[in-house]
């Protein structure tokens, strides 16, 4: 067995628990060398050893198995399907196949290693009790066994959901329509590679939609997508990607609407003007929490925003205090600005730009280059953030580049609306922005956490600031939590 890359391409959270339930024989190790195999920040410091990997082997059956974290997960189970008892039990488990193909390097070797063995024989094999289907389609090859299988019936499939990693071709991509009788318990479709057959019968079923081709798969696109958003009368979660969709909304008829009432969670993605024509096209529910995502952004952004803000007042940032957000981030940047809001806690303190999946209401605007960038300071009296601040008890909050410098106080109003404000986590840059506020911090504040390795030493300013804040926050017993010690 290899040693000179993972045993298994894992979640950090399965293998703690994983070492944690191994017990190992004497001669292989002490109890003392187990936890070197992670290190102490959670991370895995690159291959599995070859005594680690004996380790897992060894106890594979007992402890994978017993794992709970391991069920239902995305994980590289090439080698693994081959074992007729733990495929077996995989299904018994589960009823999905937890199998993801990745690896651009190795790619010819594992298409060349599962020609005959794990991956066709187990999606054949098993297709008829499949209820979960996660899968990467990294060659033609691959995607041909999909469309083979995908056009079988298969009564218990519950979640489908395939992805290509772009290194597919676009030949065959124009006939690879999902079958009428792909699955009548269908309810998670996630497919970029398909086109919809808007007669299928489990449309009407569905209760997660996201959709968002490959460019070489942009082509294929049609109003289809659209027809069959009509026929989801149960549908709760959509994403649309707008860039794949461009052709068919300037080609939508004007006045059509689609109405969606069930929808609670609502993705999109695209230019300014794309994104704008997806929310007038959509009748949503004011009970659902949306999120726009606008790419490269243009100037047609200082007419679009406006319209988009005021959708968003529908949503999840109304003006009724009753439902303002307890937990908000923002981060601007010279890449662009994000705005999440939401009543639950937020996950990482200072994360990067969302992709496509944030459960919460967020506008983010992210260029593809800096140089598209037009003056996003301008848009700032647009967002009027103040409305959003008085309910807001935790603010992660960055700032860059302009948003960062006092010659752009169109923030000021909003700080000065944080009245309830008790948690602070906050970059260096943004930091510099605070401590020059011409007024009273946070009343409230109970914790202020500043981005670790965060420094001062060129800024004897900087310094002479914190100082003062920290002398003021101490006689109102609000902690510092920092790692720069003056």
């Amino acid at each position: 067995m290899s040693t000179f890359q993972p045993l298994l391409l894992l979640n950090v959270d399965i293998l703690v628990d994983i070492f944690d339930h191994i017990i190992l024989p004497d001669e292989l190790a002490t109890e003392e060398e187990i936890p070197r195999a992670v290190n102490e920040d959670g991370t895995i410091p690159g291959a599995l050893t070859a005594l680690a990997s004996t380790q897992i082997c060894s106890g594979l059956r007992q402890t994978l198995i017993n794992t709970p974290l391991f069920w239902g997960k995305v994980i590289n189970l090439d080698f693994l399907a081959d074992k007729e008892e733990l495929r077996e039990e995989i299904f018994l488990r589960t009823r999905s196949v937890p199998l993801c193909v990745q690896g651009h390097e190795h790619l010819q070797v594992q298409d060349q290693k599962m020609k005959n063995k794990s991956l066709p024989i187990t999606l054949q094999d098993n297709w008829y009790r499949i209820q979960t289907l996660d899968i990467e389609v990294t060659s033609d090859k691959m995607a041909t066994l999909i469309l083979e299988l995908s056009n079988q019936l298969s009564p218990l499939l519950e979640r489908f959901r395939v992805q290509s990693s772009g290194h597919i071709g676009a030949s065959w991509g124009a006939a690879f329509k999902s079958s009428n009788n792909l699955a009548p318990s269908l309810s998670t479709y996630d497919c970029g590679l398909y086109t919809l057959d808007v007669t299928a019968p489990w449309l009407c079923q569905l209760r997660t939609f996201r959709f968002h081709a490959h460019v070489r798969a942009r082509n294929m696109l049609s109003s289809e997508v659209f027809r069959a958003l009509s026929q989801m009368v149960a549908l709760e979660e959509l994403f649309l990607d707008c860039n794949t969709l461009k052709k068919t909304l300037s080609s939508l008829p004007e006045g059509q609407r689609i109405a969606l009432p069930k929808l609670n969670r609502f993705q999109t993605l695209g230019d300014s003007w794309d994104c704008l024509v997806l929310f007038e096209l959509l009748e949503i529910p004011s009970t659902c929490s949306p999120g726009v995502t606008i790419t490269n952004p243009d100037y047609n952004l200082r007419q679009c925003l406006p319209s988009l803000i005021s959708h968003f007042s529908r949503f999840a940032i109304p003006p009724a205090t009753s439902c303002l957000p307890t937990h908000l981030q923002i981060d601007f940047s010279v890449y662009g600005f994000r705005l999440r809001a939401q009543n639950v806690p937020l996950d990482d303190p200072f994360p990067h730009f969302p992709t496509y999946d944030y459960p919460s209401t967020f506008i983010s605007i992210r260029p593809e280059t800096s140089s598209s960038l037009p003056d996003i300071a301008d848009f700032m009296p647009m967002l009027a953030l103040e409305k959003l601040a008085y309910g807001v008890k935790t603010l992660n909050l960055d700032l860059y580049g302009k948003f960062a410098s006092r010659d752009n106080n169109h923030m000021d109003p909003f700080f000065q609306a944080l009245e309830n404000l008790v948690h602070l986590n906050i970059t260096r840059t943004a930091f510099e922005y605070v401590v020059q506020l011409p007024f009273p911090l946070f009343p409230n504040l109970e914790k202020l956490t500043l981005e670790e390795n965060t420094t001062f030493t060129n800024s004897p300013e900087l310094i002479s600031k914190f100082k003062e804040l920290r002398t003021q926050f101490a006689l109102r017993q609000v902690a510092i939590i920092s790692t720069y010690e003056l």
